[in-house]
Order: C-alpha cells, then sequence, then structure tokens
C-alpha cells in the first residue's frame, strides 16, 4: 500500500492502493470505480468518474481506472 495521496477535497487519504494495470483493465470493462479512502469497489461508475460517492464509507472519495492512471497509482505487474 502507498503512503497515501494529499487532496483537496478530501484532504489525506491514506488509503490510496495502487491497482495492477489487470484490475485497471477489469474496472474499465465493468464500469466500476475504487474508493480511495477505504478500498471497496463501487459498480456503475465512469471511467473518468472524480470524487464520486462510496457506498460502504460515504466519502466523495471513488475515483475511476482512468484517474487512477493519471495519478501514476497503476502498476505494470501484477497486485504489488
Amino acid at each position: 500500500m502507498s503512503p497515501g495521496v494529499k487532496t483537496k477535497r478530501a484532504g489525506w487519504i491514506k488509503h490510496a492502493d495502487r491497482i495492477s494495470i489487470d484490475e485497471y483493465w477489469q474496472m474499465d470493462s465493468a464500469m466500476e470505480g475504487k474508493c480511495l479512502a477505504c478500498g471497496d469497489i463501487r459498480s456503475m461508475c465512469e471511467p473518468d468518474a472524480r470524487w464520486y460517492l462510496c457506498d460502504s464509507c460515504e466519502q466523495y472519495a471513488v475515483h475511476g481506472p482512468h484517474e487512477f492512471l493519471m495519478m501514476d497509482l497503476v502498476t505494470e505487474g501484477a497486485d504489488e
């Protein structure tokens, strides 16, 4: 797990896990996003989503896979 990501909207996000390139493609094809605050996956999420509401932790911290790529949180190998 990476140390975290500093954001304007949500402050310091501790659960900024990286995703593998395989997870990226799976999330992209399944229209899923991942919460930077708690790590849960949200369905019905556009690939370029930013700051969607997380159903689990109720924070606006869900991002789509394209945003993970833009934040340099996609790794080349399997889950790290």
